[in-house]
């Protein structure tokens, strides 16, 4: 007697399967390994994967696959699935949502334009993300594989070698060859953590009061990758090329001490990198901070100095009247 209730592995691949129905959920309960691959297939009936409640691989490259949309819930034991060379531009919401609990997630070799700016989110999460062969475009959503590349001795090959197509010259590049100031998107992605910005040369660590009339600067350097060589440290008004003092420290130091006076009368306190050729680079969000944000101990104690100035000499005239009388 036939009982298909026992059957743990399925291979059906290079066939001309166009869909993906119910029927595949007969008798296959207890399948953890499903083969589709080199098919037809364009279309997968929704909640017709979610009933393959032991399935742990899903193969569905090489098919025909434009969208994954309404495909429902997948398989809650699934840890691989595979739907490289398909023809697909974007990943529906139940997809996305499940590639976090998965161990291999491969969309080599789709049509996808953009580089979805969810699995960017989770590409050092744990899950293995292959991207690779899909012709999208040098913008934003490639900052955190960005990162990711600057943050490792040894990048993971396949994010190494990915590529994208620059808008402007249709140039095919290197992720990895490119500065983050080249991933521009037209309209921001929206996220609060700043994953899509420009990860800033430089950035504060502290800033606190350092005895009675000093504020002690301390930063660090995010982009270790880059040319940076020097700092500038300055203050500005609202206008950040209108700087009101500034100071040029070297690149071996990552503390400054510096009067309150430095910052009095300005908006704004930065801090930006030079590069080896002197040339001050761009400046990036989170470079700079309101003054404002410091409280009122550094702009009084810049205050407090020009108070003392003005006392002094009225004081001192005082002082030499009355050594004057008889």
């Amino acid at each position: 007697m036939y009982t298909p209730s026992y059957l743990e592995s399925i291979d059906i691949s290079y066939n001309e399967i166009p869909i993906i129905t119910n029927d595949i959920t007969v008798g296959t309960q207890k399948v953890k390994y499903l083969n589709l691959s080199h098919n037809s297939i364009d279309e997968i009936r929704p909640g017709v994967l979610g009933n393959l409640t032991s399935l742990n691989i899903l193969d569905l490259s090489f098919n025909n696959l434009e969208s994954m949309k309404k495909v429902g819930n997948m398989p809650k034991n699934m840890s691989v699935l595979l739907m490289s060379n398909n023809k697909l531009t974007k990943l529906s919401k139940e997809i996305i949502s499940f590639v976090p609990k998965l161990k291999d997630f491969n969309i080599e070799n789709n049509l996808f334009n953009n580089f979805p700016s969810e699995l960017a989110k989770i590409v050092t999460k744990g899950t293995s993300i292959s991207f690779k062969g899909n012709p999208i475009e040098c913008d934003c959503s490639l900052i955190p594989i960005k990162r990711m590349l600057n943050s490792k001795l040894n990048p993971d090959p396949q994010w190494d070698n990915i590529t994208c197509v620059q808008l402007l010259t249709s140039e095919v590049s290197y992720v990895s060859d490119l500065d983050e100031n080249e991933l521009i998107c037209d309209i921001p992605i929206k996220d609060e953590d700043d994953t899509f910005v420009v990860t800033p040369d430089v950035k504060f660590r502290q800033i606190k009061r350092s005895g009675s009339s000093y504020i002690k600067i301390d930063w660090f350097v995010l982009q270790n990758k880059e040319d940076i060589a020097d700092f500038v440290i300055f203050t500005s008004g609202n206008k950040l090329e209108e700087r009101s003092s500034s100071r040029l420290v070297p690149y071996n130091l990552r503390s400054q001490t510096i009067k309150a006076a430095f910052i009095k009368d300005s908006t704004n306190l930065c801090i930006i990198p030079k590069d080896s050729f002197g040339n001050e680079r761009q400046m990036k969000k989170g470079q700079c901070m309101d003054i404002g944000e410091l409280g009122p101990l550094a702009l009084n104690n810049a205050n407090q100095n020009s108070k003392n100035i003005y006392l002094f000499y009225p004081m001192l005239i005082l002082s030499m009247v009355k050594s004057l009388k008889p």
